[in-house]
């Protein structure tokens, strides 16, 4: 048997309309969308978001009763995808019986409870991003042509954001920025200015890191909230997997105090594991326990 362990997070689903206001949907929107997605068509249910083809699949599972929707990443014949034999070592193309079929990657987004909150994990190596998957139902839902989108932003320890809060401000602050990070519009200050003009004029093909920092000095107020308004507006908003924020704290004793967070290892997340016997696939039911743990964890005061 092989222990598995992944992880679990949790977001709020987010409508931005046409005039960029945000707010939570409604508590019924996740119901509405699986008995939407039960009766669309194969092809009603796909989108394709930079050249590659996602689709949705509403499940209503009775062990253990989570309705939710798998998205997956359709895998292109043209990836040449061989399959490779573990005992004769044997390596041949994967090639399938009906010509339709096709590799897919699943992730499962689990609504919950009465509001507009979401458990995510995939139990694929790699995830797919929250930002695909939200552009997924962006898509499915035709909110393109009105200017509208759905976006999927991250819970965060209200601990750390209260902290952040009530700090002095910033002194530094480190964001890597994907070569597919999707950077909002607006927001961030002039730093999020900043990253948005590097990651424009940046080559597609790389990632980016950039990094502000006053060093060992203190700096001006203005430039510690400026850090400070940035760290907050990424811990928000989600685009990025990798932030570290320094903020500098009165110690009580006429000093200064500094603390380092990483904004994304803050971000409220639950690890779950399950076992699987060796060489064979973890069943439906176990992912959606373990799901379901990492639920009642969250909900847990």
């Amino acid at each position: 048997m092989a222990a598995v362990r992944k992880t679990v997070r949790f977001y709020q689903t987010i409508h931005v309309d046409s005039a960029e206001r945000q707010s939570p949907v409604q508590g019924g929107y996740w119901t509405d969308l699986i008995a939407a997605l039960e009766i669309w068509t194969p092809t009603e249910r796909e989108s394709s978001i930079s050249g590659v083809t996602y689709f949705g699949l509403p499940k209503r599972p009775i062990r253990p009763a989570l309705p939710h929707v798998q998205v997956g990443r359709v895998r292109d014949l043209t990836e040449q995808l061989d399959r490779y034999n573990v005992y004769s070592g044997s390596l041949q193309p994967l090639d399938f019986a009906d010509p339709n079929d096709r590799v897919a990657e699943p992730t499962y987004i689990v609504p919950f409870g009465t509001s507009n909150l979401v458990a995510i994990m995939s139990p694929g190596r790699v995830a797919t991003r929250s930002e695909t998957l939200a552009r997924w139902i962006t898509g499915v839902t035709d909110l393109v042509p009105r200017g509208e989108t759905i976006e999927f932003r991250p819970v965060v320890d209200l601990a750390i954001v209260e902290k952040l809060l009530g700090s002095s401000g910033a002194v530094m602050l480190d964001v890597q920025i994907d070569r597919s990070a999707e950077i909002p519009a607006t927001g961030g200050g002039d730093i999020g200015d900043a990253i948005r003009s590097a990651k424009a004029q940046s080559d597609e093909e790389l990632n980016l890191e950039m990094r502000w920092s006053l060093g060992r000095a203190t700096g001006s107020s203005s430039v510690r909230d400026a850090l400070q308004n940035a760290a907050l507006w990424i811990a928000n908003t989600g685009w990025t997997n990798k932030a570290k924020v320094t903020i500098l704290s009165d110690d009580g004793n006429g000093g200064w105090s500094r603390d380092i967070h990483s904004l994304f290892d803050d971000r409220v997340a639950k690890a779950v594991e399950f076992t699987v016997p060796d060489g064979q696939r973890a069943s439906e039911e176990t992912l959606l326990y373990a799901i379901a743990e990492a639920i009642r964890e969250f909900q847990r005061p």
